[in-house]
């Protein structure tokens, strides 16, 4: 008892601590105003992939923004900590815009393999697509795919929902065109069909 409530005892300590340091919090908030300065700047083709750092640094120089001891690292950030911008600015409008799309069509598959088929292959699409919603969240504040283990982490979660789908039993008898097929061929039919 005296274990947990020492251990209680340090973790609010930690706690109180992480409410009151601004740390990393306020650094993200610059760093996202300065992506979306580049958004601004950039909103139709972006800045090209893995160009953050540069960009970022001569935005700071352009701006005459001078950091503190506190956030020097800043000036050396590689990306905008936000998936959003950093699709937008590493892909362009037209690449966010492909991005929302793919997620939209893997999770709606992903939703339709969880609720109709066996409790094995449910258990999996479930597992999958909780592997990408949580990396989703956690591109919300830092870097979450424009990393090679990152993007190939994602896209053997989505290897496996194709797996399943191809595999799942009740795969020919699903009439909902929207999550159909969660491949992206496209089925050209035979004259007579």
């Amino acid at each position: 008892a005296l274990g947990g409530a020492l251990g209680v005892a340090a973790l609010l300590g930690r706690l109180a601590e992480r409410i009151v340091h601004t740390g990393s919090s306020l650094v993200r908030l610059d760093l996202w105003r300065a992506a979306l300065h580049l958004v601004r700047a950039h909103p139709v083709f972006g800045i090209g992939l893995d160009q953050f750092l540069n960009q970022h640094q001569q935005y700071l120089i352009a701006a005459h923004i001078q950091l503190d001891a506190d956030h020097q690292a800043e000036f050396w950030l590689s990306h905008p900590h936000n998936l959003l911008l950093d699709w937008w600015l590493s892909l362009g409008i037209m690449g966010l815009l492909v991005g929302g799309w793919l997620a939209v069509r893997v999770g709606r598959g992903a939703l339709h393999l969880s609720r109709r088929s066996d409790p094995r292959t449910a258990a999996l699409a479930r597992a999958a697509l909780a592997g990408l919603i949580v990396a989703a969240v956690h591109g919300l504040v830092d870097n979450a795919y424009f990393l090679g283990d990152l993007a190939l982490t994602c896209w053997l979660f989505v290897a496996l929902l194709q797996l399943l789908w191809e595999t799942a039993p009740d795969r020919l008898t699903s009439r909902n065109r929207l999550t159909r097929k969660l491949d992206f061929t496209t089925e050209i039919p035979r004259h007579g069909e």
